[in-house]
């Protein structure tokens, strides 16, 4: 029996070392595979991924998301994108600088 690999996500932007600049709005982008999810969480983290802060949740797996940068600064900003229906499985961001 041949198992099936773990659904994968890969953050593609930020890739780390951006400048994303409150108020602007930059898009998120994503790639997945192994899996039929329709649907992904998006979140970020000011505090090198101790917590975790919505950007979008349950939203359609399209490998896109736009996102208005808040006005919270941290050179230890990260994003996940997680499968929606089982979280274990995400992708994060290198730091991106805010």
């Amino acid at each position: 029996v041949i198992e099936s690999p773990n659904p994968k996500y890969v953050v593609c932007a930020p890739f780390g070392g951006e400048f994303w600049y409150a108020g602007r709005t930059e898009k998120i982008e994503w790639a997945s595979a192994f899996t039929t999810n329709a649907f992904v969480n998006v979140e970020y983290s000011i505090d090198n991924g101790a917590t975790w802060l919505p950007i979008a949740m349950n939203t359609i797996n399209d490998g896109e998301e736009d996102w208005v940068i808040p006005n919270n600064p941290s050179p230890t900003a990260l994003v996940r994108v997680s499968d929606a229906s089982n979280p274990a499985f995400y992708g994060v961001s290198p730091n991106l600088f805010e």
